[in-house]
């Protein structure tokens, strides 16, 4: 399967020490196939919110860049409470299905 997102972790109580949340975000690239929108929303979305850990998900539809077009088209925010239960989602059997098939 060819490659559809990017993938950045983010630890946000290193500005703000009141926050302790952490967060793995999926940035879609464009040129994905127009159906893997429908694949992601019908059948990855409920699954990444069903994983344990998980306090929400967001999703943004990216339109343009400051200058131009962006590379990507979509981003998705999975948000966990901290380090230890994003890891554990992540180290899981559905954690790593769910990886093998966006990454």
């Amino acid at each position: 399967m060819a490659k559809h997102f990017d993938l950045v972790i983010r630890d946000r109580s290193v500005f703000d020490p009141a926050r302790n949340d952490h967060e793995f975000t999926l940035l879609q690239l464009n040129g994905s196939v127009p159906e893997f929108d429908s694949y992601f929303f019908d059948a990855v979305l409920p699954q990444l919110k069903g994983m344990k850990g998980v306090q929400r998900v967001e999703t943004t539809r990216i339109t343009g860049a400051p200058f131009g077009e962006s590379k990507y088209h979509l981003m998705v925010e999975i948000f966990f409470a901290d380090r230890n239960a994003m890891d554990g989602a992540l180290a899981s059997g559905e954690g790593k299905a769910l990886a093998r098939n966006l990454l």
